[in-house]
């Protein structure tokens, strides 16, 4: 069974408790300051309990600060449709920013990464996988992290 897949039946709670590791303790709040993991456990604590637009808000405060969760967090997201409309060329862009973040700060993070990018990579034909690639391209040289 593909990550997606097993995350689909999981439900995206678990895939935030297992995969990616984004999970974080309960009792977390809404933080727009530079508290990085503040803002990891508030998407983690809302995503618990599916609210989606906060677990949005912060994981894509996360993610703009360069946080590899962050991205991983914004990617399920849009691949899933929640928060978001769903739009699987995002959660590849998404996917591809968390996997060159990741090889720099949570290397434990690459594998499952991978397997994500894999599955978010076979809904796209070949003209959206690379434009998802310019996309995270042009992201990472805008913020200066490539």
């Amino acid at each position: 069974m593909t990550f997606l897949a097993n995350w689909k039946r999981l439900g995206v709670t678990a895939v935030v408790a297992m995969g990616l590791g984004l999970a974080t303790s309960a009792g977390a709040t809404p933080t727009a300051g530079g508290d990085v993991e503040g803002m990891l456990k508030a998407a983690g604590e809302a995503m618990a309990q599916s609210d989606y637009p906060v677990a949005l808000r912060q994981f894509a405060m996360a993610a703009e600060s360069g946080s590899a969760r962050g991205q991983a967090g914004l990617a399920i997201l849009f691949a899933a449709g929640h928060g978001v409309d769903r739009n699987p060329l995002q959660a590849y862009k998404w996917i591809l920013v968390a996997e060159t973040t990741a090889k720099t700060q949570r290397p434990g993070m690459v594998e499952k990464i991978a397997s994500f990018k894999k599955d978010i990579g076979a809904q796209l034909d070949d003209v959206q996988r690379v434009r998802g690639e310019e996309l995270a391209k042009e992201y990472l040289t805008e913020k200066g992290w490539k």
